[in-house]
């Protein structure tokens, strides 16, 4: 009786090579290979003629208020995580972004020299001294009203008005900053009176039409 051959198994090698299958079907051919090769050649050398690449510096932001607004949002970011309770939810979230921004825009002004397309936030404000530095009243109003709204961050306040490039003389700049303190205070003192979000003597009125009184007239 003949001996059966079984078929190979699908999973089995069977001894032969496939030249439509396998490693050399895949392997380039001889010149797209030497294009390849060439391609690399001509990056390396690029590379290597390349000056060293330096490690990123900060980018100094010229402009006080842009400057201050990223600091101001950098503060309301943390202090929702810190668990220090300072101006956390939308309400006082808003009223701090809003009480820091309107003291750098009064603090601009008047520097400025109080322009006309520039109106005053706040009344009765005093003028700028002579020749004060914008950018040193921005960075006092908006310090300032930061370390007042989030005193907990002071230590990174402190930093970044040490690390802001200030206008004029060192004269000019103590000038612009007390100017610039000045108005902070004022504009804390004038939103001092803000309701704050408790609830705590609120009591819901009865009177027509408000909601409750239509829905007791419904039963």
């Amino acid at each position: 009786m003949a001996k059966q051959s079984l078929p190979p198994h699908p999973s089995r090698p069977t001894g032969r090579r496939d030249p439509s299958t396998g490693p050399l079907a895949a392997s380039p051919s001889r010149p797209l290979r030497r294009s390849l090769c060439a391609v690399m050649l001509g990056v390396a050398l690029v590379l290597a003629a390349a000056p060293p690449v330096q490690a990123a510096k900060p980018i100094a932001i010229s402009d006080p208020i842009l400057y201050w607004n990223d600091v101001s949002l950098e503060a309301n970011r943390v202090s929702h995580s810190n668990g220090r309770g300072e101006q956390t939810g939308p309400p006082l979230s808003a009223r701090a972004l809003a009480i820091v921004h309107l003291a750098m825009y009064d603090a601009f002004a008047g520097a400025s020299g109080n322009p006309a397309n520039l109106p005053a936030y706040l009344p009765g404000l005093s003028p700028a001294p002579p020749g004060a530095s914008v950018s040193a009243a921005v960075a006092g109003a908006a310090h300032t009203t930061l370390a007042d709204l989030f005193p907990s961050q002071r230590g990174f306040f402190d930093a970044r008005r040490a690390s802001a490039k200030l206008t004029g003389t060192p004269a000019q700049q103590a000038a612009g900053t007390s100017y610039g303190v000045s108005v902070a205070r004022a504009m804390l003192a004038d939103r001092s009176g803000d309701p704050g979000v408790s609830d705590a003597g609120y009591v819901p009125s009865t009177a027509a039409p408000e909601h409750r009184r239509r829905r007791r007239l419904r039963r």
